[in-house]
């Protein structure tokens, strides 16, 4: 028999002074309990209401916890309630066999009924008879904590990411019971939701208590509190500042002993899908020494099944090479605990990184398989899509590996680290050359944006080259100058992992690689060998360097990631928004449009690609940054006017579903001294992805953008002919909506169409905000070139003492970066040089660079 079982306080509210609402009365409290030993547990009499009397009978609800395990129980051995005279089985529930109530998952909620005595008498209370005891549906292991209570459950958790980023906040309670959740926090007035959850910045060091108020439909209140306790320590990057690591993949590899060197000069070298690698003539573990062996870099990536060595051999592995200096990661593996611990040990307490996740957010640019391999749901508003994304997918989904790893490193496709860093990814790294990582400018502005909102400024970039620019064959020059400026241009951004993903081991993409005979390469073959000669002069320039610049690049421009956008990087006409496919399928609103091509939009003045940098084959790639490194910030409700101040200028691109805290934010930034440029549809509050017909009744405050901006909108109305003054002179429109608005005398009109207003911009305290009054999102084809301009000549106006300037496209070539002492510099043309003037604090240098060349210059 289970010991003394805590009793909680039954929290009750007297509504309009007539009747009481009952919350849960607990059986028995998380206790852990042995399995399959008979139970008998006191009901006490509270826990049978009037309302039970009346029905003659009680539902009781049980949850067992445990994170490896389901469980269950049996009804026809002794599952009953009891007054000490007779036995009252658990009355008849569906069941998948004859025999239990099936797998229940652990924590899932589970319900059964039991009449109750003719005449039941509360001076006698009942007893809950489990004869069997719980069961475990697995092989048990861990604690099986079993709750049972009568009643409407409030359970209250908070849950604190590792580097203290937010809070999240999550009731567990029949939803369809409650009408609205009141939250009480100290320090900030009560916030009235209508979802279960809550979550918040975190901005303090000490536990605090909050309080939730379920408002019951009913009109009854339950209440609960529960403690928000601070991790003690974040983690911090695993690097010192300005130190970069060089990094290559090793995939498994299992040589046949018995071939000859003619039978492996005869290895098939077509594609596989199921492996798409070549068979090898070596272990792993040879091509990591000879990685070590011919100083090809300082970080060996091992993928799943290397370095295929019994695990005290891999140990020591490990520590050999952390001898060397040579860190260790791993990439889509899981180890137990113990095992976790024991590498960390061998590399020296170092030189182990720990894991990568992988492509854990991949269904965001795949296909619908994909979002429904990982149970996304096809439902939903904006809102709700991010919230799943970001708090379940994400912040749930990495419990698991919190299990065995002290910090843990993600790889995306996509440009999405604002929301994987405030789900409680802790490094971001990027799998550049990728999907919507493709244009690696743009990725990487992205990534850092994240990372200097969310802290701790430190990211890494996965360099998917060979794998993803199969349009350049591996015959050609191009294909490795491609891969030496993508590592470049990694190192003056900032980046400080630097890692190639395949190509030097074998190749693996050459099905799809032009003029490759749809065959890949085996490691003593010549793209190979060139994959490893461009590494290894990467490693022995960053070598020759020694630290890089202090801390990461100035950056006076940033594009904002509005609230619930999910472009992924790159404009695919099939791609829907927060991979809402059967949502798209009702309501074409949802795929890709004008709000994604806007944030393309930006991509083309702040990120340009260099068309030709690669001719005769395509560029998808290397982009230039002509107004200065910029990056990508995510705004939603938990951003704070910090998160911004260090952008002189802010450009809205893509999808926003505007809030009065957004507008705050955005409100004090301009007057504490920033621009922002934003169009019409940005400040439209709606998330269901309406942009084209909305209301004026949608946008912020009905229409009122005071203070943010003196005006009013009162309507639309279409307007044809040209644009007059401004940036966007001289852009013609037929039959454009844009919004008919009421303006103050602080507001400048800057450009005219059809006699009115069409660009308008105020001064506003220390700051400036520009306003593009199209009706529709400015990707849109008839209005893209004027947003275009309109973004060029802001971004234009942020020159610092150190910029760039050349004739004709020259600038969407180089790409560079300032940090407090130099200047990093870059050729992103693979065929030809590029000259330009460096403006360098006042006094000119005129600078040629040759293809892919790289060059630092102090000051």
């Amino acid at each position: 028999m289970i010991g003394a079982v805590k009793r909680l306080m039954t929290i009750t509210l007297l509504i309009s002074g007539l009747r009481v609402a009952q919350a849960m009365v607990p059986i028995c409290d998380r206790q852990d309990i042995p399995l399959a030993e008979p139970l008998r547990l006191t009901v006490p009499p509270e826990a049978i209401t009037e309302q039970a009397l009346a029905d003659g009978k009680v539902a009781l609800h049980f949850v067992v916890e445990n994170p490896q395990c389901g469980w269950t129980m049996f009804p026809e051995a002794g599952l009953a309630l009891s007054d000490g005279v007779k036995t009252y089985p658990a009355l008849p529930r569906e069941m998948p066999n004859a025999y239990n109530y099936g797998r229940i998952a652990s924590g899932e909620e589970f319900v059964l009924e039991f009449p109750l005595p003719e005449s039941y008498d509360r001076s006698r209370p009942l007893e809950l008879l489990i004869q069997n005891g719980i069961v475990s549906w697995e092989a048990p292991q861990g604690r099986f904590d079993l709750s049972i209570w009568q009643g409407t459950r409030i359970l209250l958790t908070a849950r604190v990411d590792r580097m203290n980023r937010t809070y999240r906040l999550t009731a567990a309670v029949p939803e369809a019971e409650v009408a609205e959740y009141i939250w009480e926090i100290p320090g900030l007035a009560p916030v009235t939701t209508a979802t279960p959850s809550f979550k918040q910045r975190l901005d303090r060091t000490e536990p605090f208590e909050v309080k939730m108020t379920a408002v019951m439909k009913d009109g009854s209140r339950n209440s609960v509190t529960t403690q928000v306790v601070p991790q003690e320590t974040t983690v911090a990057p695993p690097l010192e500042d300005g130190q970069v690591l060089v990094g290559l993949c090793f995939y498994d590899a299992t040589p046949d002993a018995d071939k000859t060197q003619e039978q492996w000069d005869a290895t098939d070298k077509s594609y596989n899908w199921e492996a798409p690698r070549l068979e090898e003539k070596h272990y792993s573990q040879f091509y990591i020494r000879e990685f070590v062996k011919d100083g090809l870099g300082n970080l060996a990536v091992f993928w799943p099944k290397v370095p295929n060595l019994p695990f005290e051999e891999e140990l020591e592995l490990v520590r050999e090479l952390a001898d060397q200096g040579i860190y260790t990661m791993t990439i889509y593996q899981y180890r137990e605990p113990e095992a976790v611990r024991q590498l960390i040990e061998a590399g020296r307490n170092k030189y182990f990184l720990t894991n990568n996740i992988g492509e854990y957010a991949g269904y965001l640019y795949q296909e619908i398989s994909s979002a429904n391999a990982c149970g996304i749901p096809q439902e939903g508003d904006l809102k709700e899509c991010r919230d799943y994304f970001t708090d379940r997918f994400i912040g749930e989904g990495t419990q698991r590996y919190y299990r065995s790893y002290p910090y843990i490193f993600s790889t995306s496709g996509s440009t999405l680290a604002n929301y994987e860093l405030e789900g409680g990814i802790d490094f971001i790294s990027g799998e550049l050359y990728a999907v919507g990582a493709q244009n690696l400018a743009y990725s990487t502005g992205e990534m850092r944006g994240a990372a200097r909102k969310w802290q701790p400024e430190f990211w890494a970039g996965w360099l998917a080259e060979e794998w993803q620019t199969f349009p350049v064959p591996y015959q050609s020059d191009q294909k490795y100058r491609l891969l030496q400026a993508g590592l470049y241009q990694q190192y003056l951004m900032g980046t400080s992992i630097i890692v190639l993903e395949s190509g030097s081991q074998t190749t693996q993409a050459g099905f799809y690689t032009a003029e490759s005979g749809k065959r890949n390469y085996a490691y003593d073959e010549e793209p190979p060998r060139r994959y490893r000669e461009t590494m290894k002069e990467f490693y022995d320039f960053v070598k020759r360097e020694g630290r890089r610049a202090s801390g990461t690049p100035r950056t006076d421009i940033a594009v904002a990631l509005g609230n619930c956008d999910s472009y992924v990087g790159i404009y695919v006409d099939w791609f829907v928004a927060w991979a809402q496919y059967l949502t798209a399928e009702k309501d074409p609103n949802w795929k890709y449009g004008d709000p994604e091509r806007t944030n393309l939009a930006a991509q083309q003045v702040l990120f340009p690609l260099a068309e030709n940098a690669l001719a005769p084959y395509p560029n998808y790639w290397l982009a230039g940054s002509p107004y200065g490194q910029a990056d990508v910030v995510g705004i939603e409700d938990l951003t704070r006017l910090s998160d911004l101040e260090r952008y002189r200028f802010i450009a809205y691109s893509g999808w926003n579903s505007m809030t009065p805290a957004i507008f705050q934010v955005l409100n004090d930034y301009v007057d504490n001294g920033g621009t922002l440029f934003l169009s019409l549809p940005h400040l439209s509050t709606r998330f269901d992805r309406e942009y084209t017909n909305y209301a004026v009744k949608d946008l912020i405050y009905g229409g009122d953008l005071n203070p943010l901006l003196s005006a009013r909108v009162t309507g639309r109305q279409p307007v044809s002919g040209r644009v007059a003054g401004g940036p966007a002179d001289g852009l013609t429109l037929k039959d454009e909506p844009i919004a008919a608005v009421e303006l103050g005398d602080a507001v400048e009109v800057v450009g005219m169409v059809d006699g009115k207003p069409f660009l308008v911009k105020q001064k506003h305290g220390k700051g400036e905000v520009w306003l593009l009054l199209s009706w529709g999102y400015p990707g849109k084809e008839s209005l893209a070139d004027g947003y275009r301009a309109v973004l060029g000549d802001l971004a234009g106006r942020c020159k610092g003492e150190v910029y760039l300037s050349a004739e004709g496209d020259t600038l969407d070539y180089l790409s560079y970066a300032v940090y407090d002492d130099r200047v990093y510099l870059l050729n992103l043309d693979c065929v030809g040089p590029r000259s330009f003037v460096l403006h360098l604090h006042g006094e000119e240098q005129p600078l040629t660079l040759e293809p892919a060349e790289f060059k630092a210059v102090h000051f």
